[in-house]
C-alpha cells in the first residue's frame, strides 16, 4: 500500500471502564470504584495538560474520568457523560506505565465520544529509568495481558459499547500485536504506534480487524525496511494504513506536533470502523 509521509508524528492512547459493581456469566466480579471521579467540560481536561497534548483540540462532549478496579488491577476510565452508545477503546501504555500523559490522552478520546479504558499493565509500578522499564516489560506475560484485554472488552460491552477498538503505544502496541497474532482475541479496529513489526504471515493472518500503524523514518529501535515489509504482508490479510512520519525518531510523548498529528490521523480511522 502507499505510505503517507508527514513532517510530524504522534501518539495514540485508549482507556475504558464503568460505574457499577458487576460482572456476568463465569467472569470474576469487577469493582467499578467511584473514587477520584470528576466530571468536566471537554474544554477542561481532567488532568493538567502534558506538554505533548497541550496543542490537541478536544471534542465537545462533557466527560467523566476516574480510577477503576478490574480483577484487582487498577486502571483509568474516561467516558462521555451523556452518550450511552459510545464505542469503546482499550489503551495499552508505553513502558513508562500508566502516566498522566496516558490518562490525558484517554480524556481527549472520551471528549470525541468514546469510552476509554487505559489498562495498567504494570499494576501501579511507574519505572524511573529505562533499565527498570525494560525489566518490567520483559516480566509481562502474554496470557495475563490477554486476560486484561478480555476483561476490559467485556466491561465496555456491558457499559453499552457495541464496538470496541484498541490503541497500543510503543511497548503497548507490541504487546497488543503479540496477543492478536497468537490468539483468537479480536477488536473492531486496532491502532499501534511504534510496535515491533510482525513479519510472519501465519501470525498476521490472525489479525482480523482493520489496522493503523504509526512509525517514524528515523526510528532507532525498529528498522524501516521491516515496517515496509510488514505493510506489504498485511495487504494480503487485512485492511490497513501505515503512516511513516518524516524526521521522526522512536516514541512521541514529548512533542506537541507529533501527538497532534497522530490523534488527527486516528480520528477518521476510528470513526470509520467504530462509529459508522
Amino acid at each position: 500500500m502507499n505510505y503517507q509521509h508527514f513532517s510530524a508524528f504522534g501518539v495514540l492512547v485508549l482507556v475504558v471502564g464503568g460505574s457499577l459493581l458487576f460482572w456476568s456469566g463465569q467472569h470474576d466480579m469487577v469493582d467499578m470504584n467511584r473514587e477520584n471521579q470528576s466530571v468536566v467540560r471537554a474544554e477542561r481536561i481532567v488532568h493538567n495538560p502534558h506538554d505533548a497534548l497541550s496543542g490537541v483540540e478536544p471534542g465537545n462532549q462533557s466527560i467523566s474520568g476516574r480510577m477503576i478496579t478490574l480483577n484487582q488491577s487498577r486502571n483509568y476510565y474516561a467516558a462521555p457523560v451523556s452518550d450511552d452508545d459510545a464505542p469503546g477503546l482499550i489503551l495499552l501504555h508505553a513502558w513508562w506505565g500508566l502516566t498522566d500523559y496516558v490518562k490525558e490522552t484517554a480524556d481527549i478520546y472520551a471528549s470525541y465520544g468514546y469510552r476509554v479504558v487505559a489498562v495498567d499493565l504494570f499494576n501501579g509500578s511507574k519505572p524511573k529509568t529505562r533499565v527498570e522499564a525494560l525489566r518490567l516489560a520483559k516480566d509481562l506475560d502474554r496470557d495475563d495481558i490477554e486476560d486484561q484485554l478480555r476483561r476490559a472488552k467485556i466491561l465496555l460491552r456491558e457499559e453499552g459499547s457495541r464496538s470496541v477498538g484498541g490503541i497500543g503505544m510503543c511497548m503497548g502496541g507490541t504487546k497488543l500485536m503479540n496477543v492478536m497474532t497468537a490468539s483468537d482475541f479480536g477488536l473492531d479496529a486496532t491502532i499501534v504506534d511504534f510496535a515491533k513489526p510482525v513479519l510472519n504471515d501465519s501470525k498476521l493472518a490472525k489479525v482480523e480487524s482493520p489496522l493503523q500503524g504509526i512509525y517514524g523514518d528515523r526510528d532507532d529501535i525498529h528498522n524501516l525496511a521491516d515496517v515496509r515489509e510488514m505493510d506489504q504482508r498485511l495487504d494480503r490479510h487485512v485492511s490497513n494504513e501505515i503512516y511513516v512520519y518524516e524526521n521522526a525518531t522512536h516514541g512521541f510523548d514529548n512533542n506537541q506536533s507529533k501527538a497532534s498529528q497522530a490523534i488527527k490521523d486516528s480520528k477518521p480511522f476510528l470513526r470509520r470502523y467504530l462509529k459508522e
